[in-house]
């Protein structure tokens, strides 16, 4: 007989006496019929003999768990069940009953904050991350987002948060922020100076110039020669003076100018074209070092005449303005809550561009008049840093570079780092993109030109 059959019909007896079982309902357990049994065997056998021929027999199913019987009671799809159209929570926002705006001392407020995470969600930049703004303040930066949104769903226009702007941006169909396509950069890297623990560096005609840990000293690195190492050398002083670890660097093109950090702060430019490597020396070019009433000294930039700077001292973070040739330090007062790690001057704006934080919102980039020191509007992209490269001014974020044009804000082109990148330099060389990996120590590059 076939085995198919046979295993069957065994499956089907053993199942036939698990429902007889399963299935009496008398007060005592009743004795099994065996006639009944090989009669409903008997049977089984016959109707199976017939129908094999004519439709085959499929693989024996897996078997169940003993003592099931199939004639259990299901579960009943007509109980009652979860009604869906009962009360659920109520998700809808309230309707706003105020206006925000800049107008007036800001105030805090848990609505302004759902705003920002609903913006950011529909992609607007309001600097709403883990590193940047989470505060419950109408900002700046939150008015710009606003704005932003308001053009952008067909609303008046007025940078502040209104019951009208409130309730597109909480309704049924809020548009996002439109995707502007933008040039892509690759970064690639350059050379690594992580066993150098560089913490700034500025570039001269292809020279990478390097702070290593060690006080007072500089290391210089080309990427296009063939000994990329190019020395170390030490920062020499000048008679009478004492100078601490370097802190800031920058670049007129010719000159490197170092801050220092100590008692005080101190400024000192050095010759890099009459260094010697085998003397191993960089001496100081200004007959006096410039010195600031400050502890710290961040972000060196250089307008073409000027160098500029965030100082902080015991009364807050201020923008200073340095003229070497006059010797000329002055003051610009800012309200900002952290220390700006860059600063950028833009010519063709007549501007400076410095992240910043506090009523601005936290590292908005607030341009500046070089001029007279006062503070003008945010570029509208959030960043911890900037360069300018001649058009296009570059702000760093947590994963990636944005290019951004200052003249409207829009961003014009994009460099993906991978992920989460702690950069904590930036510059240009006229061609290149120069960025050092705060926590490896490795340089990338990205070609522009």
């Amino acid at each position: 007989m076939n085995k198919k059959i046979i295993f069957l019909m065994i499956t089907l007896l053993l199942l036939t006496l698990s429902c007889s079982l399963f299935n009496s309902s008398s007060p005592a357990p009743a004795a099994l019929s065996t006639s009944g049994v090989s009669a409903e065997l008997a049977a089984t056998m016959t109707v199976l003999a017939e129908t094999a021929p004519e439709v085959g027999l499929a693989p024996a199913p897996q078997a169940t768990q003993p003592g099931i019987a199939a004639t259990q009671p299901s579960f009943d799809a007509t109980q009652p069940s979860f009604d869906a159209t009962q009360p659920s929570f109520d998700s809808e926002v309230p309707p706003l009953d105020t206006t925000f705006s800049l107008e007036g001392e800001p105030i805090p407020d848990e609505r302004v904050y759902e705003a920002k995470l609903a913006l950011a969600g529909l992609g607007y930049e309001v600097c709403l991350n883990e590193y940047l703004d989470t505060t419950p303040f109408y900002t700046a930066q939150a008015a710009y987002a606003v704005s932003q949104f308001q053009a952008a769903n067909g609303l008046t226009v007025s940078g502040s948060l209104d019951p009208a702007t409130w309730a597109v941006l909480f309704g049924s169909n809020p548009q996002p922020a439109p995707q502007d396509r933008l040039v892509e950069y690759p970064a690639q890297e350059s050379l690594s100076l992580s066993s150098y623990g560089a913490t700034d560096m500025a570039v001269i005609n292809g020279t990478v110039w390097a702070f290593p840990e060690s006080f007072g000293f500089i290391e210089a690195f080309n990427p296009s020669a063939s000994e990329i190492y190019q020395g170390i050398y030490s920062l020499s002083m000048l008679p009478g003076e004492e100078y601490y670890q370097p802190f800031a660097l920058t670049t007129d093109g010719t000159l490197l100018w170092v801050a220092f950090q100590g008692d005080d702060a101190i400024l000192q430019a050095y010759d890099v074209a009459a260094a010697s490597s085998v003397e191993g020396i960089l001496r100081p070019v200004l007959p006096q070092s410039i010195h600031f009433d400050a502890t710290y000294i961040y972000g060196l930039a250089f307008d073409g005449k000027r160098l500029w700077a965030s100082v902080e001292d015991p009364t807050g973070v201020s923008l200073v303005s340095i003229n070497p040739a006059k010797e000329e330090v002055e003051v610009y007062p800012l309200q900002m809550e952290n220390f700006p790690a860059a600063v950028a001057y833009d010519p063709n704006s007549v501007l400076i561009w410095v992240p910043v934080s506090g009523v601005f919102g936290d590292q908005a980039i607030l341009s500046v008049n070089p001029r007279n020191g006062e503070a003008g509007e945010i570029l509208g992209a959030c960043g911890s840093q900037v360069v300018f490269d001649g058009t296009l001014l570059w702000v760093v974020k947590i994963d990636r570079l944005v290019g951004v044009d200052p003249a409207s804000g829009e961003a014009r082109a994009v460099v993906d780092l991978g992920g989460p990148t702690p950069i904590r330099t930036i510059t240009f060389d006229g061609e290149r993109l120069w960025l050092l990996n705060g926590d490896t120590g490795v340089i990338l590059i990205v070609e522009l030109r």
